[in-house]
């Protein structure tokens, strides 16, 4: 829940706020911000969570590797992100624009994301206003630190220089994307989810969150991966090697999530196909998105990795630490015997899905 007062406006805590106070405000049990002082209207939101503390854990430790693999994912954040200026409904124009992003991990999305809202707010609306949310503390502490640090990044600049110009707000908040109860109905004018959406346990209750939270004509823009070479073949190949598992035989968590690279899942999910038809209370459900709300698009890319920053994920990533511990060492030689090209790197492809869920007007 949200501490404080005026507490159904989290664009107002600015990232440079939140660092102002961690110091100060950071002696309660759980070791995260307590809420701010009385005297202001600013709030932080300890977070409430559905996701197993183990699996947060799990994500926290990823997020000291992550870097490297930024400029992979990146390439199809970006180009999701891209596409929600032409997406805003024309009431959006009329005021300041509100957006979430979901799973934002430690801010490739997120950067992304404001940067193109940055240069649409120049053209055609006062601000744009960003919360980013995500259940690993530790993946919000490195966006934050992104945001607040010189950077050589062109986006992370972008974002600072939008927010020095007054066209940007950007807030930080640990959530689950299952519950999202601290943000009210209607609230956004769109929402982002970059490879995300596939690790909750009930993707369900996301898209019922997304469709609460959407002003009507507003929009999700939902990124998943169609095909990444990374767990399905790379990945795989070390477990075999080094966990005696089947040549073929895919990972557990990439298991779990194959089916979120299929268009004909997504769309059932958004529609709301795959519940049981009753909420809580055991009355029917009340309706999601309709099949003409949903678009799709498939976006194909590539990029590359060192053997040691693969290597070095191995125990960190739940992808792979699921299946025990690994010899870094040893992953690392057997990378660059086997998956390296003459330029020693390690080619990285995929192919995401986009799935585009526009909330009707009526």
């Amino acid at each position: 829940m949200w501490f404080a007062c005026d507490c159904r406006r989290p664009w107002e805590v600015t990232v440079k706020a939140m660092i102002s106070v961690q110091a100060a405000h950071c002696s309660n049990a759980s070791g995260r911000f307590a809420p701010f002082p009385s005297s202001h209207s600013r709030c932080w939101h300890q977070g409430q969570r559905e996701m197993p503390a183990e699996a947060s854990e799990s994500w926290n430790s990823a997020s000291q590797v992550y870097a490297p693999f930024e400029a992979f994912t990146g390439q199809f954040t970006r180009a999701a992100a891209a596409e929600i200026p032409s997406l805003l409904s024309d009431s959006a124009s009329s005021g300041p624009l509100r957006i979430m992003d979901v799973a934002s991990g430690t801010g490739a999305s997120t950067f992304a994301l404001c940067k193109t809202l940055a240069d649409h707010c120049r053209q055609k609306s006062p601000k744009a206003l960003v919360v980013a949310t995500d259940f690993s503390e530790a993946m919000l502490k490195t966006l934050t630190e992104k945001f607040t640090a010189s950077s050589a990044d062109p986006e992370v600049m972008a974002s600072q220089a939008a927010e020095k110009e007054g066209f940007l707000e950007l807030a930080t908040q640990v959530a689950d994307a299952q519950d999202l109860s601290a943000f009210a109905d209607g609230t956004f004018d769109a929402i982002n989810c970059s490879f995300g959406i596939m690790f909750p346990k009930s993707p369900e209750k996301v898209a019922r969150e997304f469709w609460r939270l959407l002003k009507p004509g507003g929009v999700a823009v939902v990124t998943t991966w169609h095909y990444n070479n990374m767990p399905a073949e790379i990945l795989v190949d070390l477990a075999h090697v080094f966990k005696g598992r089947g040549r073929f035989d895919q990972l557990p968590l990439a298991t779990a999530t194959e089916k979120f690279g299929s268009e004909a899942f997504m769309r059932r999910l958004f529609r709301g196909d795959l519940e049981d038809g009753s909420d809580a209370s055991g009355s029917p459900g009340s309706p999601l998105w309709r099949s003409r709300d949903l678009q799709a698009k498939f976006i194909a890319g590539s990029s590359y990795c060192l053997p040691r920053h693969m290597a070095a994920m191995m125990n960190k990533t739940p992808l792979a630490s699921d299946l025990g511990h690994w010899d870094e060492d040893a992953v690392e030689k057997h990378l660059q015997d086997h998956w390296t090209g003459e330029d020693g790197r390690i080619v990285l492809q995929g192919t995401a899905l986009v799935l585009f869920a526009r909330k009707p007007i009526s």
